[in-house]
Parts: structure tokens; sequence; C-alpha cells
């Protein structure tokens, strides 16, 4: 069963749901499961921008539920927008090149949203050799996010840095 939910739930994030046809042998539990997986995966906001032109043909709890992870997302990536501007002003006054990769890239470049594409960090990728240096230029910055009082604690979104890509090609 659980393959089978998980199956559906990849076939609502890549078709979307178009008729009552598309899920009437869904039951309460298999709705309920399917948030559990949402949530896990963090697919609530991209499940969400999939269904929403037909949300009516989803349970009212589930539609809220995904509803709010895209509204919650939204506001996630404005941050995670501000905090990577601050990260480039660093590493640019530190005079270090710096890149961001995989999911930062994804939810600015690829994704027709940034919300739709949750982060937990940033991963940057820097020279070997000023790794250090990066690592302490951000770790000394007393550069502020924009508009945070004086008093407010920084919240930062943590930082991976990268020294090389990793890949494999078969």
């Amino acid at each position: 069963m659980a393959l089978a939910l998980q199956q559906r739930l990849l076939q609502m994030l890549s078709a979307g749901i178009h008729s009552t046809a598309d899920v009437e042998d869904l039951v309460a539990g298999d709705w309920a499961h399917l948030l559990v997986m949402a949530r896990q995966h963090q697919l609530g906001p991209l499940l969400h921008w999939r269904i929403e032109a037909n949300a009516s043909l989803v349970p009212k709890p589930f539609a809220e539920a995904i509803a709010a992870s895209f509204q919650k997302h939204t506001l996630r990536s404005m941050e995670v927008r501000a905090e990577m501007s601050r990260v480039q002003r660093i590493m640019r006054e530190s005079e270090i090149p710096a890149v961001f990769l995989k999911g930062a890239y994804l939810a600015f470049h690829v994704y027709p949203r940034a919300a739709l594409r949750p982060l937990r960090n940033l991963d940057l990728l820097v020279p070997e050799s000023q790794a250090s240096d990066a690592f302490h230029a951000l770790q000394s910055s007393t550069l502020r996010r924009p508009g945070s009082r004086a008093n407010e604690p920084m919240r930062r979104i943590p930082v991976e840095l990268h020294t090389r890509l990793n890949c494999c090609i078969s």
C-alpha cells in the first residue's frame, strides 16, 4: 500500500489532478498518509502548485495543509534570497570566488518559483585554497540581514562549504 501511495504522490506531482476520477479511490487514511509523505520530503509547496487549480477535488484539510506549506516556504524563500545576498557580499568583500550549488541554484534558476524547492541550507562552492578564509569570513561577519534590528539575535541559514564537485560518470 505504501508503494502505491508513493506512486500516487509522484503522479500528482508530475501530472496534477484533473478530475474526480484521478482521486475517487482514495480514502481519508490515504490522504493523511499522502500528507505525511509530502511533509517528510518537503513536497507540500510543489504539490499545492500542481493541484491548485483543482484543489476542490481533494479533501479540504489536505488542500489547506499544502497551501499553508506553500505560504510558509514562499516566506522562507525570501529569507533565503536575503541570506544568499548577504553571503555573496561577504565572499565578494573577502575576494573569494563562490558559487551556490544544488538546492539554492535550483530554487532560484530552475523552478518557476523558489518556494517550490524548499531549502534547509545553502551549499557554496569555494576554491579549496580559500575554504578556511571563507569559513572565517562567514563566521565573523557583522553584516545584518535587511530589516533586522541591532538588538535582534542573528538568524542565519546554515551554509555548507564545498571545495569540489563530486559526480559520477558511468
